[in-house]
């Protein structure tokens, strides 16, 4: 049984929005070589101090990498957001996909009225939408390689296409 697992939780280092401290180099690493191994996919993102991450595989595989993260200093208080039983996986192509703190996120962020990055805050349509986006950074910019890294600000056309599909304009629609 295929799962989509998305958890997040509090980083316990600092580290700036606009580059990559070693400690998350580290965790990009070895998440890709053993998720490989393992056949999980998925997506990382860090910001304003949260993690935010979504993996998908088989069932136990997944679970057992959950707890395995539960354990690591790097971060603490995580909580499962969703946990869902898939058909497909949006993320097949990616062992652990980074997703850079960039302007392209941020917009996405206000346009559902968020200052801030806070996955703790976030609706299940906020979190699904958010994880969608993540899908479609993948899909409208052609990248599947994960050794091909997002630009701070190179996918803003495609959020801005992709807030358009969804609201009709890149500006957050009057009601939810």
């Amino acid at each position: 049984m295929l799962i989509r697992l998305v958890y997040a939780s509090h980083a316990s280092f600092s580290v700036g929005n606009d580059r990559i401290d070693p400690r998350l180099g580290r965790i990009l690493t070895q998440s890709r070589s053993n998720n490989a191994r393992r056949e999980i996919g998925g997506v990382l993102y860090l910001g304003d101090g949260f993690f935010l991450q979504c993996l998908e595989g088989e069932a136990d595989a997944v679970d057992a990498l959950y707890q395995r993260i539960c354990e690591d200093s790097r971060h603490h208080n995580q909580v499962i957001l969703s946990r869902s039983t898939i058909e497909t996986r949006l993320f097949r192509n990616w062992s652990m996909k980074y997703i850079p703190a960039e302007k392209s996120v941020r917009t996405f962020l206000r346009s559902r009225g968020d200052d801030y990055f806070n996955p703790f805050e976030l609706s299940q349509d906020d979190l699904d939408l958010l994880v969608q986006f993540f899908h479609q950074l993948q899909v409208r910019s052609g990248s599947d390689s994960e050794d091909k890294q997002t630009q701070p600000g190179s996918a803003q056309p495609v959020w801005r296409r992709w807030l358009q599909q969804l609201f009709g304009s890149a500006e957050r629609p009057a009601s939810r």
